[in-house]
């Protein structure tokens, strides 16, 4: 039974590193030809990228020790540090996302002018690598530690089980500007942009501002687009970290809690790089219809000669 598992978890592994490579894959080659960029398409190039190398590296060779039971622990505490860093990068990326859309709805009279100049998209995204690489190599420095872990002896990982207070403090430091901070940020700032969408409808329906049929219902659809955006934000961040999360916590603050937890979360936290191109890019109408061009085959065929 549990050679059946563990057979189903490698599968499924191996299909979500080709899954999640080549959608981000896919998704970076699309938005690179979008003619006029914007600053959201900058940032949602850097964030695929993440999950690009997120699978790309840090997956890969979690594969490879997993596979390989004689490969060394400088092989396994890279795949850790790569996992974290790009994951960690990602979450800030997603963060940086919230608040351009927060800016560019609430503050569109000063926002406007702003994101005009598409390199300003640098100042969210060094930050965002930067955050990552901060709290990532941490480790390395002697504040946690990537190690081997219990039960799963293949996959090095930052050491939540350790009571000590170097592990304790990094582990709680982690949780805090890693996931509660940038979960309260992304509530905040879709809270706010839906509560302004809400507004602006409600004023556009008013009769006496009602002037084009065809700017109501556009904005109606602008609307529908960004409460699906919202709740997809919301969902995905929930989903893909929070029993990971949760687990990491537990395993800092109580005893004999099961070792199967992190492992379990840990995996399922690796589909998030399944779920952010979808999120964040097939939903984009530029990318999609990029995506299309890329993708879609003609299947006219050519008259044939007499």
């Amino acid at each position: 039974m549990l050679l059946e598992i563990e057979s189903i978890m490698v599968s499924l592994f191996a299909a979500n590193i080709v899954l999640g490579f080549s959608m981000n894959l896919v998704v970076i080659s699309a938005l690179c030809r979008v003619s006029e960029k914007s600053v959201r398409d900058i940032l949602l190039i850097s964030l695929a990228l993440c999950g690009l190398l997120e699978t790309g590296l840090g997956y890969a060779i979690e594969l490879y020790g997993r596979l390989n039971v004689r490969a060394s622990s400088l092989i396994c505490q890279m795949a850790g540090f790569s996992v974290t860093f790009f994951a960690l990068s990602s979450i800030f990326h997603i963060v940086g996302l919230a608040i351009e859309r927060y800016l560019s709805i609430v503050c569109a009279v000063n926002a406007r002018g702003y994101f005009s100049m598409k390199h300003r998209a640098l100042y969210i995204i060094f930050p965002a690598w930067i955050n990552g690489l901060v709290w990532s190599i941490a480790p390395f420095l002697g504040w946690g530690a990537y190690k081997r872990e219990p039960i799963d002896k293949y996959r090095c990982s930052v050491l939540m089980s350790d009571v000590s207070f170097v592990s304790w403090s990094y582990t709680i430091m982690l949780l805090t500007f890693a996931y509660a901070i940038p979960l309260l940020v992304i509530l905040y700032c879709c809270l706010k942009v839906q509560c302004t969408l809400n507004a602006m409808s409600k004023n556009i329906s008013d009769p006496e501002n009602r002037t084009r049929d065809s700017g109501l219902e556009a904005t109606k659809q602008a609307e529908k687009r960004h409460y699906y955006m919202v709740c997809a934000i919301i969902v995905s961040f929930f989903v893909a970290w929070t029993p990971y999360a949760t687990s990491a916590l537990l395993f800092s603050i109580l005893e004999n809690v099961p070792n199967t937890l992190i492992t379990y979360s840990a995996f399922f936290a690796k589909f998030s790089v399944v779920a952010n191109p979808v999120i964040y890019v097939i939903f984009y109408k530029d990318c999609r219809k990029q995506v299309k061009k890329m993708v879609c085959v003609d299947t006219a065929v050519a008259p044939l000669e007499a």
